[in-house]
This record gives structure tokens, C-alpha cells and sequence, in this order.
């Protein structure tokens, strides 16, 4: 899966256009690329503000993928209110705050449940997201989460579902 960091990447103007799909041609058609529904799965951490200098992030977004829009199945971990997400042209979201406790709170459905309501009636898709361990160099944000606890909640989750 290719999977871009953009906390790490400037994406509010053109510059880096070039360089993400340099990665796109490098890495979208791999033979080990992560495929869903026949798609090459593309994910970011962040990124609902990127407009790579076009005006908005759909059209941003749009320009980076190019000719091989059609080739993605774009599912963005973004960070915004989840009640925006149906203005994203996005095929799912991957909920990457469902991962591991925040604050000290013990980890839930709650985030999960809320995220596909609102995902529901958009039409996109929820990834959840998994961590078998979990240590944020941020004081601010500092949480330990094992692998166990949270395929129990996965679990819990899908039986509910049912």
C-alpha cells in the first residue's frame, strides 16, 4: 500500500506535484501493491488540507493521480471533522485515530460506530486501523496500546454488526 506522510510533505502549492507522482509511477503498479477491488490502495496521514496550489483538495488530489485516477482506491487518513468527509472525492476513510486509546481514555467503539454512520450516509467506505503497539514521541499524546485488547474490540465490532 502506498501510503504518504503528509505531515511530513508541503502540499499547499504546486512544488511537490511532480515528486508525488514520481511515486505514484514507481510504486502504483508494483506487483506487491496492496489492490482493493482491482484498485491500487493509496492512503495518506492527513492531507484534507493539500491543494497542491489548484484551489481545493479534490482538485489538488485530482492532479497528482493524473491519468491513473482510475488505478486508485484513494482512502485518506484524514484528520478533519468526520462530518465533512462526503465533500472529499474518496473511496473510504481509514480512521487512524481508532488505533489506540487518547488521553488515557480506554479504547472503545464509540470512534468506530461514529465514523461509519456518518460514512454511511455518504457512501464511502471505513477502514479501521490496528496497532500492536503504539508510543507517541509527543509528551502531549504519549499511549501504549497491545495488539490483543484491540482485536478483541475489532472482533466485538464485527459480531455486533451482524
Amino acid at each position: 500500500m502506498l501510503s504518504f506522510d503528509i505531515a511530513e510533505f508541503n502540499c499547499g502549492d504546486g512544488s511537490r506535484i511532480g515528486l508525488f507522482q514520481q511515486y505514484l509511477k514507481d510504486y502504483l503498479y508494483h506487483a506487491a501493491a496492496a489492490k482493493i477491488n482491482g484498485k491500487s490502495a493509496v492512503t495518506t496521514f492527513m492531507g484534507q488540507d493539500c491543494s497542491f496550489g489548484q484551489g481545493s483538495t479534490n482538485n489538488g488530489w485530482n492532479t497528482v493521480f493524473g491519468a491513473n485516477a482510475g488505478n486508485i482506491y484513494f482512502m485518506p487518513a484524514y484528520t478533519s471533522d468526520p462530518r465533512g468527509l462526503g465533500a472529499f472525492n474518496i473511496q473510504a476513510e481509514v480512521n487512524w485515530g481508532s488505533a489506540w486509546p487518547e488521553g488515557g481514555n480506554d479504547i472503545n467503539l464509540d470512534r468506530e460506530n461514529y465514523f461509519i454512520g456518518l460514512l454511511s450516509q455518504t457512501g464511502k467506505k471505513y477502514v479501521p486501523t490496528v496497532s500492536p503497539l503504539f508510543a507517541s514521541h509527543m509528551s502531549y499524546k504519549v499511549s501504549y496500546t497491545l495488539l490483543q485488547s484491540r482485536r478483541l474490540l475489532i472482533l466485538e465490532f464485527h459480531l455486533a454488526r451482524r
